[in-house]
């Protein structure tokens, strides 16, 4: 078997696990050895940590990044390693984007020293590089919010370990609004100016960048040989012609004039002073039947995106598979926090203070830290009404910490995404009262310790709910009710407690929730209109309404 020369180091980021078993099984399908490394986010230190990890792990010459959330296609570790050896660079490909329904290629910018001054955009974190290199330059910026990998494309740069693009999709990018990026672009200002403070030396000249390493004769040459490779139909816009771009490095204006049709089309990448690119002559509108023309010269791609057909995921490859470490880590609190871990969204709805009325308004606030404390080591939790997951985010934060599981129902089916694929959670998308339907959809006959009674407030749905479920509580466990505001929840409350002379606890705010303590043996939940065998002298006194007495 052939020896492994890459690392392909993967951090599996907040939200990402699910995805992570596919990026994984990338690189078993590649056509060259490549060893995968899982680096798992501990405590939310943000992806340059978990890549410096993988980094440190990493045992072969050359380490290639993929976010966990993307997966390679099947020839990306090879193409990347042949131009290494060809150029002696670091090296970096196009992409396909995919949004959920639609695959689009997407292409990187040719390699230019001076141009990381200028942002982060030449291309994709997705590279091979080599690990010296990466250990030579500290690495990622742990300390960023955002951009490290700008940071480290600049220290590179100025290091004189430059890069090359080839002209191919190497990996498959999943749009999303990961937290992190977030924050990146809401700092983004604050960190192009860190950045241009922190490289000031270079772009004014006070300081001279190392000259790039490599073969640019290797380089040259392994271009030559992949200009076949075409990056897709163009599509031709109203007019009939098709917008392109020059992507060469020459300063000077070029003339590309096809010998068939005797077209001509000038371009120019500008020149260079202080380390910022002016001028140039980049676009022009092209004839369709000079595109192929233009693209085959090396130097000029097709703007317009191209919808493209691109290789469904990868099979999940059972040896060591990424779905093994994850339970092997989330044994081990120590090792690995589940990334989709609610302790943080609990802890951000804590010090939410948006009013009513604000689409951020948590209207059960007050009561998190009361639904947090309320379960037990290893409870079971049933909660009747998720919605937007306020509640869920506080039992999933109790239960991360002492083991157990939360189911939570609810007649809205898109409310079973708040968490999806959680560990300890089960969303039941149906009526709150359809005991069967719960228990097949996972409860499966569990008694519960924890009852939270929060959907429909209306008196005679809150009646049902009682009726359904009080007696699946367990002897010491709580039935908590909220909205008790709400004329409906009010009743059912006073009638449960009036006739089972259970403990009850009042909280005022956000609503006002009821706490109900069972300390007495399970009941049962009778209409009024039900025959009883007790005698009347020791029946319990009756409120108008559903009536609960005691059993056994």
């Amino acid at each position: 078997m052939e020896e492994a020369r890459v690392s392909v180091v993967i951090p599996v980021g907040p939200g990402h696990e699910r995805h992570a078993a596919t990026a994984r099984a990338s690189v078993a399908w590649q056509t060259v050895a490549a060893v995968p490394i899982l680096s798992f986010d501990q405590e939310g230190r943000g992806a340059g940590w978990a890549r410096n990890q993988g980094i440190a792990q990493a045992q072969t010459e050359l380490i290639l990044f993929l976010d966990a959330d993307d997966y390679l296609l099947p020839s990306a570790v090879a193409s990347l390693l042949a131009a290494h050896d060809a150029t002696g660079r670091y090296t970096y490909g196009d992409w396909y984007e995919y949004d959920g329904s639609d695959y689009t290629q997407r292409y990187s910018h040719p390699y230019l020293q001076s141009g990381w001054f200028n942002g982060p955009a030449l291309h994709p974190i997705t590279v091979c590089c080599p690990a010296r290199w990466l250990s030579a330059v500290g690495g990622f910026d742990e300390q960023m919010p955002g951009w490290e990998m700008w940071d480290l494309w600049c220290k590179l740069a100025i290091n004189g370990c430059c890069g090359e693009r080839i002209n191919e999709p190497t990996f498959v990018y999943r749009v999303r609004e990961g937290g992190r990026r977030q924050r990146a672009e809401q700092h983004g200002e604050q960190l192009r100016a860190l950045l241009r403070e922190r490289y000031s030396d270079y772009t004014s000249g006070a300081k001279a960048m190392a000259c790039c390493g490599g073969n640019s004769q290797g380089g040259a040459s392994f271009m030559a040989q992949r200009i076949d490779i075409r990056q897709g139909e163009p599509t031709v816009g109203d007019d009939g012609l098709v917008e392109m771009t020059f992507i060469g490095d020459e300063p000077g204006s070029l003339y590309f004039k096809n010998p068939i049709s005797g077209r001509q089309y000038r371009g120019s990448a500008g020149l260079v002073r202080d380390g910022i690119r002016t001028g140039g002559h980049r676009s022009a509108r092209v004839h369709p039947d000079d595109v192929a023309f233009l693209l085959d010269t090396g130097k000029w791609r097709a703007n317009a995106a191209v919808k493209v057909v691109a290789p469904q995921p990868p099979p999940l490859v059972p040896d060591a598979s990424v779905l093994e470490l994850v339970k092997a880590a989330q044994a081990n609190p120590h090792v690995y926090v589940p990334n989709t871990s609610a302790r943080r969204r609990y802890e951000a709805l804590e010090k939410q203070d948006a009013p009513p009325g604000d689409p951020n308004h948590v209207d059960i606030q007050a009561h998190l830290p009361l639904l947090y404390a309320v379960v037990p080591a290893g409870g079971v939790v049933l909660e009747l009404g998720t919605r937007t997951g306020f509640s869920t985010t506080a039992f999933l934060t109790a239960v991360e910490e002492r083991e157990g599981h939360v189911y939570s129902v609810d007649i809205k089916e898109r409310w079973g995404k708040a968490f999806d694929g959680h560990p300890q959670w089960t969303f039941i998308y149906g009526d709150s009262t359809d005991q069967p339907a719960i228990d097949a959809g996972g409860l499966n006959g569990q008694q519960v310790d924890v009852l939270l009674v929060d959907s429909d407030h209306s008196y005679e749905h809150v009646t049902r709910e009682i009726s359904t479920w009080a007696h699946r509580v367990k002897l010491g466990g709580v039935m908590l009710f909220h909205d008790t505001d709400q004329e409906g929840v009010r009743r059912a409350v006073d009638e449960l407690v009036g006739f089972t002379h259970w403990p009850v606890e009042e909280h005022e705010g956000s609503h006002g929730m009821a706490v109900v303590r069972v300390d007495s043996a399970p009941f049962v939940v009778m209409d009024e209109s039900e025959p009883t065998e007790e005698p009347a002298e020791a029946a319990a006194p009756r409120r108008r309404g559903r009536s609960v007495r005691g059993r056994g």
